[in-house]
């Protein structure tokens, strides 16, 4: 039991399979030893799903942030274009005023 603690702890795979599709806890003839593997595979399964969730929360936090900088981005192009096209309807105006002025 030991020796399979520490091969556990050092990232030992207990759903690896062999050639014959067999997992560790099929090939054990020892109950005792068959029933602690399927206890720790089942606590490294649990390990892995709690990071998968940390994981996600941790990717849709960015996402959440880059979809607001690309929002700033977007509004500050659309904010540029609204300038441009007021300075040009001025400039425009401008034009108009002066050639009925003179």
């Amino acid at each position: 039991l030991e020796v399979l603690e520490i091969l556990v702890q050092n990232g030992a795979d207990l759903n690896a399979k062999t050639k014959n599709d067999e997992t560790p806890a099929d090939i054990c003839e020892d109950p005792d030893l068959r029933d602690r593997i399927l206890q720790l595979r089942n606590e490294q399964e649990t390990k892995k799903e709690a990071q998968r969730r940390r994981v996600r929360r941790t990717q849709s936090n960015n996402t959440r942030a880059q979809s607001v900088r690309r929002t700033s981005i977007r509004e500050k192009t659309l904010t540029s274009k609204k300038d441009a096209v007021e300075e040009a309807r001025l400039r425009v105006e401008a034009q108009n005023v002066s050639k009925v002025i003179y």
